[in-house]
C-alpha cells in the first residue's frame, strides 16, 4: 500500500508525516492544524506504521523518525509519541514544548503550566480566541537573549497570522484555598519546568539542589542522553531569563484579572 503524506509546521520548521494507514492520517487531521499536502520542502520526516503484527518500536535520528504500533482501537497514544518526536526534531532549533496553555496580552506572552485538570483551560476560556496561543501544548523558542511564544498548531486556536511575541512570564498552577502568587526558587522553578516538558517522562533521574532524584517513569528505558542534556540546558536558560511564578488558585476562581495586574 502506498504511503500518504500530510504536513505539520512549527514556526518556520515543517515536518512531513507519512503512513500507509489512512486512519492514522485522519487522526492527525482531526487533532492538529496541518499544512496543505502540497507543502514542500520539509525539514523532517516522521513515519507511522500500524499493523496487526507490529510491536511497538521507535527509531529516531537527526532528520527522520519512525514509529511502529500494534493495531489498537484507541489511537490517542499517537499524540504523546508524536509530540515527543516533534520535540526531538525542533529542540535542535532551540524550541521547547511545554504542557501548558498560553495567551497574548499587550504584545506579551503569558504561559500557564501544570498537570492535567489543574485549570489551564479554565484560565483561557473567557479570553478572545485571537489572544490565545495554545490550549495544551505551548511552544517557546530561544531568540538571541530571550524566549518568544509561537502560536501552537497542536490545537484549534492556531492561526498563521499570529506573530511570535516576547515571553513575559511563566505561571505554574496549584490548587489552593486562597488565590495568591509566589516567586519560585531556582531549584523549584527548574524542576517545575522539567516536569512540564515531555522529556520528563523519559528520564530516570533528575538533579535537584545538587542531589540526584530517582524517578519512576514508564519510558525511562528509552535512552536519549544528547537530547536530554540539550533540553536541560535550554530549560536552565529559560528559567534564568524568565524566572517562574507559583500561582495558587481556588478552584473555578477567575484569576486572569490578577495575572493581568502582575
Amino acid at each position: 500500500m502506498n504511503s500518504k503524506k500530510i504536513y505539520f509546521k512549527i514556526g518556520s520548521i515543517s515536518i512531513e508525516i507519512t503512513s500507509s494507514t489512512s486512519y492514522v492520517l485522519e487522526f492527525f487531521k482531526k487533532q492538529y492544524c496541518l499544512l496543505p499536502t502540497t507543502h514542500k520542502p520539509f525539514d523532517y520526516r516522521l513515519t507511522f506504521n500500524v499493523d496487526t503484527l507490529s510491536v511497538f518500536k521507535m527509531h529516531i535520528n537527526r532528520k527522520t523518525g519512525e514509529i511502529s504500533f500494534p493495531k489498537y482501537e484507541d489511537y490517542s497514544h499517537f499524540s504523546f509519541f508524536f509530540n515527543f518526536i516533534v520535540q526531538l526534531f525542533v529542540l535542535q532549533q532551540g524550541i521547547i514544548l511545554l504542557h501548558a496553555s498560553s495567551v497574548e496580552k499587550g504584545q506579551k506572552g503569558y504561559v500557564f503550566a501544570g498537570p492535567s485538570g489543574i485549570g489551564k483551560t479554565t484560565i483561557i476560556k473567557n479570553i478572545e480566541p485571537t489572544h490565545i496561543y495554545s490550549n495544551d501544548v505551548t511552544i517557546l523558542k530561544k531568540l538571541r537573549d530571550n524566549y518568544v511564544l509561537l502560536c501552537s498548531p497542536f490545537d484549534r486556536f492556531f492561526s498563521a497570522s499570529k506573530k511570535q511575541i516576547k515571553l513575559e512570564k511563566i505561571f505554574f498552577l496549584r490548587q489552593a484555598k486562597k488565590t495568591s502568587v509566589k516567586d519560585l526558587s531556582h531549584s523549584k522553578g527548574y524542576e517545575s519546568l522539567l516536569k512540564n516538558s515531555i522529556f520528563y517522562y523519559f528520564l530516570d533521574t533528575i538533579v535537584v539542589k545538587g542531589k540526584k532524584k530517582r524517578l519512576n517513569n514508564d519510558f525511562a528505558d528509552i535512552k536519549i542522553p544528547d537530547y536530554s542534556l540539550l533540553m536541560q540546558k535550554y530549560l536552565l536558560q529559560l528559567f534564568a531569563l524568565r524566572p517562574s511564578t507559583l500561582l495558587n488558585k481556588k478552584r473555578d476562581d477567575k484569576i486572569y484579572s490578577l495575572v493581568e495586574s502582575l
